[in-house]
C-alpha cells in the first residue's frame, strides 16, 4: 500500500512524508529550539542503548512529526482533499512520457536521464511506473520502441536496418529478436502480412 492510499485521518504522522514534495516545512523560533532540545535528548538516549531507550526514541520522533503536522494542519488538509499526491503523479508521468518520444530514438535512453526529466529519484520512478503500468523501466521503454515499429513498418516504406535505428537500437539483429518475441513474427515478415491482409 502506498501513502497515497491512506487517509490523513487513519494516520496523520504520515502526511508530512506523502505531501514533502509540495510543502517546505519551516519552524518558527521557539518551534524549533523544542526541535533541538528534542534532537539532544534523542541524541543522549541512542548513545546510551538502554532498555527502554528505542520506544523514548519513538516518542521523540512522534512529537517531532506531531509539531509539523499541528503546525502545518491546514494546508495538509488541504493538499489530501485535493489529492495532490495524485495529480503530482499524472504530471510526473505526462512529463515521463514527453521525455521518452524525444529521446526513444537514443539508444543510451536509461532511468536515470528520464527519471531526471520527471523530476523524480530512479527509484520512485521505478516504483511508480511498476504501480502505474505492471512493468519495469526497461520493459515499458522497449514497448513503446515496438509501438513505433510497427507505425513505421506499416506507414513507411524504410529499410527495417533504418527503422531499428529510429526505435533506438545500434543492432539490427537485436531489433529483430525484440520485434519477434513482442509479436511473434520478424519484422519483415509482419510488413508483409500487414500488407497482403490490406489488399
Amino acid at each position: 500500500m502506498d501513502l497515497e492510499d491512506i487517509p490523513i485521518g487513519q494516520a496523520p504522522e504520515l502526511s508530512p512524508f506523502r505531501f514533502q514534495e509540495q510543502l517546505d516545512f519551516i519552524l518558527d523560533d521557539a518551534a524549533f529550539d523544542d526541535v533541538k532540545t528534542w534532537l539532544a535528548h534523542m541524541r543522549t538516549l541512542d548513545a546510551q542503548r538502554t532498555f527502554g531507550a528505542r520506544e523514548r526514541l519513538k516518542g521523540y520522533l512522534f512529537q517531532l512529526i506531531g509539531l509539523v503536522c499541528e503546525q502545518y494542519a491546514e494546508p495538509l488538509q488541504a493538499l489530501a482533499a485535493n489529492n495532490a499526491t495524485q495529480r503530482g503523479r499524472k504530471d510526473a508521468l505526462a512529463r515521463l512520457q514527453g521525455y521518452i518520444r524525444e529521446h526513444l530514438h537514443e539508444p543510451t535512453l536509461n532511468l536515470t536521464d528520464a527519471a531526471a526529466a520527471a523530476f523524480l529519484s530512479p527509484n520512485y520512478l521505478t516504483h511508480l511506473l511498476r504501480k502505474e503500468t505492471g512493468k519495469p523501466f526497461s520493459q515499458w521503454v522497449l514497448d513503446r520502441r515496438m509501438q513505433l515499429a510497427r507505425t513505421l513498418l506499416l506507414n513507411s516504406a524504410q529499410m527495417i536496418g533504418v527503422i531499428a535505428e529510429r526505435c533506438g537500437f545500434t543492432d539490427q539483429a537485436y531489433f529483430s529478436r525484440c520485434f519477434r518475441k513482442a509479436h511473434g513474427v520478424a519484422p519483415g515478415q509482419f510488413r508483409r502480412r500487414q500488407q497482403t491482409d490490406s489488399l
